[in-house]
């Protein structure tokens, strides 16, 4: 005879809770479960529903199973502002339906520009946030820690500007001549939600 042994219920395993992405990163919720068994999970947010192990409406949207780790993951694509609100996981049973909230942070700051040029050419960055109801109070650009401005000396000149009906501020960085100093990462960085985002620049030295 065989002894009887009780199956374990399934209970949610510790990972992170909060999620926080650049708007157009490659997002992934992270959902554990223990002892899922033939129960099913799904993820859930505001009136959209995103079954684990099925293609939603939205391509952007796709199911992860990690099975050495027992994780259910939603992968979003080119991740949106949109995305950003909390996340339900559920695990359904006849009994009960277990839950566990995820929260998605999606900051709304992109950034691009010159990431190789030779020496002696210019340099062009632009950084582009965006406020929830207003444009962000202002941008900063910081170099190794140090905070860049205008400088008339290096040919170097920081522009910005307010879209209100985007509720953007745009702001630029431009070095009219390279040097090999001028190598290395760069910060763009709102002052009132303090969101950041760096950008690197190689700077080719021609005559080698």
């Amino acid at each position: 005879m065989y002894a009887y042994v009780p199956t374990l219920p399934p209970s949610f395993l510790p990972v992170p809770k909060n999620f926080t992405y650049n708007k157009g990163e490659l997002a992934e919720l992270r959902c554990a479960v223990a002892n899922l068994g033939t129960k099913s999970i799904c993820l859930l947010k505001t009136y959209k529903m995103y079954r684990v192990k099925r293609f939603a409406d939205d391509r952007r949207y796709q199911s992860r199973n990690i099975p050495y780790k027992d994780e259910w993951n939603l992968i979003i694509r080119n991740v949106q502002p949109v995305d950003s609100g909390i996340y339900e996981c559920q695990v359904s049973s006849k009994r009960r339906t277990l839950r566990q909230n995820i929260t998605l942070t999606v900051k709304e700051i992109s950034i691009n520009g010159t990431k190789f040029v030779e020496r002696g050419d210019p340099i062009l960055i632009k950084c582009n946030a965006t406020g929830e109801e207003f444009p962000p109070d202002d941008i900063q650009w910081y170099k190794e820690g140090n905070k860049i401005k205008s400088d008339p000396r290096r040919n170097l000149v920081v522009k910005k500007e307010v879209k209100m009906r985007s509720r953007s501020l745009l702001s630029s960085l431009e070095i009219a001549h390279a040097s090999m100093e001028d190598a290395g990462t760069y910060v763009c960085r709102t002052t009132s939600r303090e969101l950041a985002i760096s950008f690197p620049v190689n700077v080719l030295n021609d005559a080698m």
